[in-house]
């Protein structure tokens, strides 16, 4: 008897930075550019039963810290 646990991660942002746009022949292109704006990332593991683990970060999801989400997996199961 097996249970399978998803896992997988999303990133928030506000980003909406296109720099190509319509404009008429005789007008400049301005585009205004307030920066990138800090999203938060959200890692979750699931099971047909419901959540195991979940976890809210700011912090990019490189290996490093997908290795640390699933070491607290671990120890949630």
């Amino acid at each position: 008897n097996y249970t399978l646990i998803f896992i997988d991660e999303c990133k928030f942002n506000q980003n909406k930075r296109n720099p190509k746009q319509w404009v008429m022949n005789n007008q400049n292109n301005v585009v205004k550019d307030n920066g990138r704006i800090k999203g938060i990332n959200l890692t979750i593991a699931c099971t047909n039963f419901g959540v195991i683990h979940a976890e809210i970060t700011e912090d990019n999801i490189d290996s490093e810290n997908f290795h640390l989400f699933l070491d607290k997996l671990l120890g949630a199961i």
